[in-house]
């Protein structure tokens, strides 16, 4: 009896060992297991965050060059080739946003003059006889040539969205990744801005869908987003408010006449009240308005928004644009 309890304490002793051998065994099986997809699951979302960031990256840095570059200083063109008219300031070739040609045109005005009594040579008060005409009086009027050429806000969106379509696969190679492992697909179709110009900001998407495979895992990328606060709607809004009060001045004289070059022809303008008054230049309390002489006579109008140096930029944001016909003075500078 006392040998057959033994026997029987050993045999339970032997199933609770392999139970517990068991158990041990599942468990360390799962926890591999988990670590396993834990790795992967790890390795496919870093492998996807390389790629997005150094995407976005290549994405700013193209639609940064446009901007700063291209369309702040040539006055929204990114080819100069494409400017009716422009000027060269500070080694840019820089866009007439107006050019105006005041000129007195004198004229003889025929009046009636009487054979036989003397006549005062002016309008008022040579008599009206009726004998015979003679040119008397000289009439001076001034007449004013204006051309206004500013590109519209859409055409401008289009050149920035243009500009990134053919350069960001200069920056942008899909070859860079083979070194950490991980391999990135285009997925066909056409690389496709979407690029809107806001009062406070200019925001991209780019449609451009990539495959990215690191190991055996595969992730999609659709499109990338970046945001530059670069007040471009508002500065263009400026500029074109600008032009519009060059036009106002040029209106005041365009068709003023007098007699004998008594006539006023010259149009001007002075900026200062214009600063913090309607139109309001200065908008957000950081933006400087300055008018600098060109090379052929004219003037270059830059807006310079200090918002970008104080926010991200270690350079300000430059519209500029010329004009030419009417005398400047003044600015906004705080």
């Amino acid at each position: 009896m006392e040998k057959r309890g033994q026997v029987t304490v050993f045999i339970i002793l032997a199933i609770c060992l392999a139970i517990a051998a068991g158990l041990f065994y599942y468990l360390t099986s799962y926890q591999k297991t988990s670590n396993v997809k834990s790795q992967t699951a790890a390795t496919k979302s870093d492998a996807v965050d390389v790629v997005k960031s150094y995407a976005e990256n290549c994405l700013k840095k193209v639609s940064e060059e446009a901007l700063f570059n291209k369309i702040g200083v040539q006055g929204g063109y990114v080819s100069t080739s494409e400017m009716p008219s422009k000027t060269l300031f500070d080694g840019y070739d820089v866009p007439y946003y107006l050019d105006a040609n005041c000129r007195i045109d004198s004229e003889l005005i025929m009046v009636d003059v009487p054979d036989d009594c003397p006549c005062d040579p002016s309008i008022e008060q040579c008599p009206l006889c009726g004998m015979h005409k003679e040119p008397r009086c000289i009439k001076d009027t001034c007449r004013c040539d204006v051309a206004r050429n500013i590109p519209i806000l859409d055409t401008i969106k289009s050149r920035l969205s243009t500009y990134i379509q053919n350069s960001f696969e200069n920056c942008f190679k899909t070859d860079v990744f083979d070194s950490v492992g991980i391999k990135v697909m285009k997925e066909g179709g056409s690389i496709t801005p979407e690029v809107n110009i806001n009062k406070e900001d200019v925001s991209i998407k780019l449609l451009y869908p990539l495959a990215v495979k690191k190991g055996d895992s595969v992730a999609k990328l659709e499109s990338f987003i970046i945001v530059l606060p670069i007040r471009l709607e508002q500065l263009y809004n400026s500029a074109d408010n600008f032009v519009r009060r060059l036009s106002e001045s040029i209106g005041v004289v365009n068709g003023r006449f007098g007699q004998c070059g008594t006539v006023e022809c010259t149009a001007r303008y002075v900026i200062n009240p214009d600063c913090q008054s309607s139109p309001k230049y200065n908008k957000n309390g950081l933006t400087n308005l300055y008018a600098k002489n060109a090379v052929d006579g004219g003037k270059i109008i830059q807006f310079v928004d200090f918002k970008t140096y104080m926010e991200e930029y270690l350079k300000s944001f430059a519209f500029q644009f010329a004009v030419k016909g009417v005398e400047i003075s003044g600015a906004c500078a705080g």
